[in-house]
């Protein structure tokens, strides 16, 4: 399923790449520096042709802009020495040169699900022992009280887990209601075969199920991201899957849909106290979000409207404006207020440029309901709240779902 038929040893590595990267950041970045050196001696053989797309472009007129306000920014020592984060977006002409088919597209959008499937195994096993472990550690303690299943499971939750189980969902859903869904996602099931002792008469007998993984993944997906406890990740898959399902769907579907998630988020206790916790991040004197982009963004772009530079913001800076900003934070929570921040209001309207361009070779890449669209968009409402531009896992993704859209807009005038 996911093995070229060639021994192209470089898409293999971009395979491996996109597998990897679903749940673990040094194999993935490993396997896609693999592709991009074997990329560049392909093009110096001339067995290959390097393909810079337009997002290409941007992404290295964006690493200039933040190369040159970052060394003239208020902490250069801090932001020059992390601006090699932004080097792994490389697999935007990594994947945008590699593939060179739509077979080879779509083999490589499966094996990131799949990885993503496996980081969805281990989030429904490790975090709720995790979380057991530690309450069984306090349980007989004064302490206890403190340490609840429900708030250790909270803790055991990664933003980046979150935000790879969304892009995970929403690709696995889109890809199965694509009109070539069976041609796209392996004709391929399950079987189990139960074969009985062998009767007197000396046949067999059995019974044959067979199933098509999908539905096992996309359960499974979604178990994982209840389970991860990320508001910001739940909002935008509920929001990407909600304009995903509108037109393809019955309303007595959704309305099920509807009312499964509020049973969830009633009766299931860790989902509740998530849910409730969002009223906090509303109010500006909790030093949480609302207070980051209504007290301190404003007073920094006032004072600093070229940027301060990239990773530049430490927590001192943000308390010294408003004391009551969380301690040990040294980002706002949000791509758009911090671009801004950090790079100035150019460096936030070439961000923007830069995810038009994407979305638009995403959008172009293949007929409805195009799955690498639908990541891209999770991924960017998701960065409304979260700051994850420069999250190397983030990063990975960013750059293979914007090579794979590249890839797809090139091709498209070829598919059958």
């Amino acid at each position: 399923m996911l093995l070229a038929k060639d021994k192209d040893w470089t898409f293999l590595a971009l395979l491996a790449a996109a597998f990897c990267m679903g749940f673990t950041l040094p194999a993935g970045r490993l396997f896609m520096l693999a592709a991009a050196v074997g990329l560049v001696v392909d093009v110096g053989r001339r067995r290959r042709s390097l393909r810079m797309p337009a997002s290409g472009w941007l992404w290295l007129a964006l690493v200039a802009l933040a190369y040159g306000v970052t060394a003239c920014g208020v902490n250069p020592e801090k932001g020059l020495g992390k601006l090699n984060k932004l080097i792994w977006f490389m697999g935007i002409p990594v994947a945008a040169s590699l593939v060179d088919s739509r077979e080879r597209l779509w083999q490589v959008l499966r094996a990131l699900l799949l990885g993503v499937f496996v980081l969805a195994v281990r989030v429904c096993i490790r975090n709720p022992i995790g979380a057991q472990a530690i309450v069984a550690r306090f349980e007989k303690t004064r302490q206890a009280a403190a340490f609840t299943f429900g708030q250790e499971l909270i803790h055991q939750g990664s933003l980046v887990d979150g935000q790879r189980l969304m892009i995970g969902l929403v690709g696995a859903v889109a890809l199965v209601m694509g009109s070539l869904a069976l041609a796209r996602a392996g004709t391929r099931r399950f079987e189990v075969v139960l074969r009985p002792d062998r009767s007197p008469a000396g046949d067999a007998g059995g019974w044959r199920f067979a199933f098509p993984p999908w539905p096992i993944m996309i359960g499974g997906l979604a178990l994982a991201e209840i389970i991860v406890l990320k508001r910001g990740s739940w909002l935008s898959t509920l929001a990407v899957l909600g304009a995903l399902l509108a037109r393809r769907v019955s309303w007595k579907w959704l309305a099920l849909g509807v009312l499964i998630l509020l049973g969830v988020a009633v009766g299931v206790a860790p989902v509740r106290q998530r849910l409730m916790h969002i009223k906090t991040e509303c109010r500006a004197d909790s030093g949480g979000r609302l207070a980051m982009w209504t007290r301190v963004a404003p007073h920094l772009l006032r004072q600093y409207p070229q940027g301060i530079g990239f990773r530049a913001m430490t927590s001192e800076r943000m308390r010294a404006i408003d004391p009551r900003i969380e301690p040990d934070r040294d980002h706002l929570h949000s791509n758009l207020v911090e671009m801004a921040v950090s790079l100035g209001w150019a460096g936030l309207a070439l961000y923007l440029v830069w995810m038009g361009f994407l979305f638009r070779d995403a959008w172009q890449a293949d007929a409805a309901p195009s799955p690498l669209f639908w990541m891209l968009l999770a991924l960017f409402l998701n960065g409304w709240v979260e700051y994850n531009f420069a999250d190397g896992e983030i990063v990975l993704l960013y750059g293979l779902l914007g090579g794979l859209a590249a890839a797809g807009r090139r091709l498209r005038p070829q598919a059958g």
